[in-house]
């Protein structure tokens, strides 16, 4: 059992540091995705603190655990375990489905398509300009889930509306 949790704990301490998960073509960002990272590891997390619990409540000259004791504490385990999954598969499939579309602008042949968006759509590095900040921040925003953007190639698009919006939030216009 320990090798799954520690499977288990793998995939969220990379959900959790990353912040997305990409599976069976649904993808969660932001928030949902880390609270699904904490879900995984929370697994293992548990049964270590309950064998350390267990560890310093015998001490060094004690019986070891009875066979029926160290049955309950499995099928423990194992139910934390089926929880974990199931709860984490819920919060994929039971929200919205964050993979956008991929526009494809009409750019000159030859041209990046990242480099044009479509009507409607600003680049990051448009935005960025837009709301007078780095590349970085806007795609912070974006991964943050304050601006929406969807991904296009290795770039992203977000749109127009929603940049004049933040951008008249920041500067105190409504």
């Amino acid at each position: 059992m320990i090798l799954w949790e520690a499977a288990l704990a793998a995939l969220g301490l990379y959900v959790l540091v990353t912040g997305q998960l990409r599976v069976m073509g649904r993808a969660i960002q932001g928030r949902r995705a880390r609270e699904v990272g904490l879900i995984l590891i929370a697994p293992l997390t548990l049964a270590l603190i309950l064998a350390l619990g267990l560890g310093a409540l015998l001490a060094p000259g004690d019986e070891p655990l009875p066979e029926d004791a160290v049955d309950v504490l499995s099928l423990i385990e194992f139910a934390l375990v089926a929880a974990a999954v199931g709860v984490a598969v819920y919060l994929v499939f039971a929200g919205e489905q964050t993979l956008g579309k991929v526009w494809r602008a009409e750019a000159e042949s030859g041209a990046d398509p990242s480099l044009s968006a479509p009507q409607g759509r600003m680049t990051v590095a448009q935005a960025a300009q837009a709301l007078e900040l780095s590349e970085l921040e806007v795609l912070a925003l974006i991964r943050a889930g304050a601006l929406p953007g969807v991904r296009a190639g290795r770039s992203y698009h977000v749109d127009r509306r929603a940049v004049e919006r933040l951008r008249r939030q920041r500067t105190g216009h409504t």
